[in-house]
């Protein structure tokens, strides 16, 4: 992301600093960690169809998280590894589940070429609560593999799907400037590619540009590289996200010497058009060096210029937030705003649009400062919205880790409450159960477990709860519509113990009843049924 020299620097004025910061998010906000194990120095994740997650490993490994439990499901080969270079990006086929197909863009320790590669799953491919998938190498499919690594930094690079079907590819400038400006080199630019049109072989031999044209993209007609380029003029664009709204780009771009910038790209359905971000006559909104021939005259400016005084040395460019209708949401005041952050500063920061111009988003309450909607969140490298409407966060364990890492979630707790109702049964158990609501921030607190009722939801996502019981064990059936039986055993003393099961979110449940089958206190006794629990949306 940035220069050995830039780094030493970066590293001593900020990395002890950001050890001392605690993770500070708004009032209203919780931050969770989904995956603190098995990770090593990731750089990138991305979201299956279904909600699992795949998370892309410095060195080339890739691990999948699913129903609480992750697994690599295999290593990409030759992945150089030094500075910079790495397995720096991973994209799911929005038809993941028939075909399997995952897209990655790492440094080759082969030749002097980044590569965009496909790898074809195998296994539990339409399962969402498995782990049970992997890919073999021989699956490898080479997507391109002619964008000059020369440098041990500017690589790009972000591996996107949009709305579209298209896979957009991002490029750093291989640290040599004005070659961002020649549509030709491909360098410091932003690629728009049909992979479709690719078969389901494995080859070894990338595909001729014109195999990989959309035919609509800007320069579509032209028979060189310049036909799959969307945009260019961009330094590092590191990161960037695809709003699923609008199909627009939000690029993180990061700077040289004095300013980061974050760029909106506007997509025009049917007729993309070519945009020029000005790097390097341009750093941000301000002039940096000059190339061969005359500065261009269409060259666009940022939706924000950071400058690098204020800690932030390479910007990680983060989603513009859609609410999903899931249990973590934002809420109606957070849609269409866009976040960024920063590698480094570990600051996460929003802007909003009105009409076309965007302003930094008013403060909102317990909000770190004025300017930082969030910090604490150092060595981020990718952040994106998931299908429950929460933030996830990426992080290394400290700037320029090579081991560890986390995968985090920034989730809202202001959602509606849940309301508990008993009915009359044919006892009671005196014992109290608490049941956390899968909209966060409701819960429901039962005195007395009631024989012969059952629990109902109304919009689920996830049902999490926590039992205190006066037994050394006990196990908890939940019957969710006959015949499926899941059964939860729990260890000996099992006061406060968590326990939790993730209904899908599938509105055909709604209503459905989900039934406690039993509480059985050792061995042998079993009692039935506990309450009714129904969760608004």
């Amino acid at each position: 992301m940035r220069s050995k020299t830039q780094f030493l620097l970066s590293l001593s004025c900020f990395a002890l600093v950001s050890t001392a910061l605690a993770q500070s998010v708004p009032t209203g906000f919780l931050v969770d960690t989904i995956v603190s194990t098995g990770l090593t120095a990731p750089n990138d994740f991305c979201f299956l169809p279904d909600g699992r997650i795949l998370i892309a490993n410095r060195s080339g490994g890739v691990t999948i998280f699913a129903n609480g439990s992750t697994a690599t499901i295999g290593t990409v080969a030759n992945v150089e590894v030094g500075s910079e270079r790495a397995l720096l990006s991973i994209a799911a086929h929005p038809q993941f589940a028939a075909n399997g197909y995952i897209y990655v863009w790492y440094s080759s320790s082969g030749d002097a070429f980044m590569h965009l590669d496909r790898f074809t799953c195998t296994g539990a491919l339409a399962v969402a609560t498995s782990t049970a998938v992997t890919f073999a190498t021989a699956s490898r499919c080479v997507v391109l593999a002619s964008t000059p690594d020369n440098a041990f930094n500017h690589n790009g690079g972000a591996t996107r799907f949009g709305p579209d079907g298209m896979l957009y590819q991002s490029c750093g400038d291989d640290a040599s400037g004005c070659p961002a400006q020649t549509l030709t080199s491909q360098v410091g630019v932003v690629l728009r590619l049909n992979v479709n049109a690719l078969g389901p072989a494995p080859s070894s031999v990338a595909p001729s540009f014109a195999t990989l044209n959309p035919a609509n993209n800007p320069l579509s007609s032209a028979t060189d590289f310049s036909q799959l380029v969307l945009c260019n003029g961009l330094r590092n664009p590191f990161r960037f996200t695809i709003d699923p709204s609008t199909s627009n780009l939000y690029i993180g771009d990061v700077g040289q010497n004095a300013h980061e910038e974050y760029d909106e790209y506007n997509y025009t359905v049917g007729a993309p058009t070519l945009v020029n971000y000005g790097w390097p006559w341009r750093e941000g909104n301000f002039a940096y060096t000059t190339c061969v021939g005359t500065q261009p005259s269409n060259l666009v400016g940022p939706i924000v210029d950071i400058p690098q005084t204020q800690g932030w040395l390479s910007v990680i460019g983060g989603p513009r937030y859609r609410n999903h209708g899931g249990s973590a949401d934002f809420g109606p005041s957070y849609e269409g705003v866009a976040f960024y952050g920063d590698y480094f500063a570990g600051q996460i920061r929003a802007v909003q649009k009105t009409g076309s111009t965007w302003t930094q988003l008013p403060a909102v309450p317990g909000q770190p400062t004025a300017t930082n909607w969030a910090q604490g969140v150092t060595a981020l490298v990718s952040f994106d919205v998931g299908p429950d409407g929460g933030l996830y966060i990426l992080q290394h364990p400290a700037t320029y880790a090579t081991t560890g890492g986390t995968l985090k979630r920034i989730r809202a707790i202001n959602g509606p409450l849940a309301s508990a109702v008993t009915r009359p049964g044919a006892g009671n158990f005196n014992t109290n159960l608490v049941a956390s609501a899968p909209r966060i921030g409701s819960s429901a607190s039962v005195q007395a477990i009631l024989f012969g009722t059952g629990m109902s939801f109304a919009s689920v996502y996830g049902f999490i709860g926590a039992a205190t019981l006066p037994f050394n064990g006990f196990t908890i059936l939940i019957d969710l519509a006959s015949p499926q039986i899941l059964e939860f055993p729990l260890l000996s003393n099992p006061i406060a113990t968590v326990w939790n099961y993730t209904v899908p979110n599938d509105n055909s449940l709604v209503g459905m009843p989900i039934k406690l089958q039993g509480l059985l206190l050792g061995a042998s006794i079993g009692l039935t049924n506990a309450m009714d629990l129904v969760v608004g949306n």
